[in-house]
């Protein structure tokens, strides 16, 4: 499925590249444990939270299927996804938009199909970093990327994507989704597994 409008909010998004230079102040820098501003120029973050948990999430053929057919609709699968996180083990795993939906949209209208309440768990964006030939292990890059820029890198961390070549010396990290469906209920028991197998310890 292309990258099309939201259904419901179309007139609102704003087409062109992100602004990809980001401000921090002294206080969130020496939080962050970043020395330079310079280290922080193309990542987004929105929030300094307590939680250790991280994931990285694509929209295609997570949220939505990723192949265009009739009566599909854009992030059907956003109901399963929250219920499943709105669990007291996954509560305070955080959200990082890894999709190329990101490009072009800041972090608030990419929230804005999510229910209000998850909004703030939705933290940031990854980098768009420079394409060279292949796309293999791409997306992992970016995560690494913003994983160093925001001292996370010992965080215990995830990606929900339907691209396996997009990851290469993670992929035990990445919850492979199927792209004609996205997530899916019976995926749950194996979502759960695979959270636990990376690190992620109930709240």
């Amino acid at each position: 499925m292309g990258h099309g409008v939201f259904q419901s909010c179309d007139k609102k998004w704003v087409s062109g590249s992100l602004k990809n230079a980001i401000l921090l102040d002294l206080t969130q820098k020496k939080q962050l444990g970043i020395s330079s501003i310079f280290s922080v120029k193309m990542g987004k973050f929105d929030k300094i939270g307590q939680s250790k948990m991280l994931i990285f999430l694509d929209f295609d053929g997570v949220l939505h299927s990723a192949v265009s057919r009739p009566n599909a609709r854009l992030f059907s699968q956003i109901p399963l996804l929250e219920t499943f996180f709105r669990q007291p083990e996954w509560e305070n795993v955080q959200f990082v938009v890894s999709s190329t939906w990101r490009l072009g949209r800041d972090l608030d209208d990419l929230r804005r199909p999510f229910s209000p309440n998850f909004h703030a768990r939705i933290i940031g964006t990854t980098p768009d970093l420079p394409r060279s030939g292949s796309l293999n292990g791409h997306r992992e890059r970016e995560i690494l990327q913003w994983l160093r820029d925001f001292g996370r890198e010992q965080d215990a961390w995830a990606a929900l994507d339907d691209l396996p070549s997009y990851f290469d010396k993670h992929m035990a990290r990445l919850f492979l989704c199927a792209s004609s469906t996205g997530l899916v209920e019976h995926d749950l028991p194996r979502l759960a597994a695979h959270l636990r197998e990376n690190g992620f310890q109930a709240a």
